[in-house]
């Protein structure tokens, strides 16, 4: 398993709820950033334990398809809604 599968992601806001099939989430400078259903479900899937590698299991086990999910994840750390830095939280 590669590195990028083995990393965890952390949200930055818990500020964030749904909206029809879409999920809006709050960064914590105050900008708005819209979810598309598929980052949606990523964003819920995200719990501060679970790698890249157990929310594409996840999202694959339910249907969903995990072939975007690095790109997602990307593109919520350049949003600054996600980081991989666990400075932030204790380690275990």
């Amino acid at each position: 398993m590669s590195e990028s599968e083995t990393r965890v992601p952390h949200r930055l806001t818990l500020v964030w709820k749904h909206c029809g099939d879409c999920t809006l989430v709050v960064t914590p400078g105050g900008e708005r950033v819209l979810l598309n259903p598929v980052a949606g479900r990523v964003w819920e899937l995200i719990d501060d334990q679970r790698s890249v590698a157990e929310i594409k299991n996840l999202l694959a086990q339910n249907g969903g398809t995990s072939e975007d999910v690095d790109q997602l994840l990307e593109s919520m750390v350049q949003a600054q809604v996600l980081t991989y830095e666990s400075f932030l939280w204790a380690e275990e």
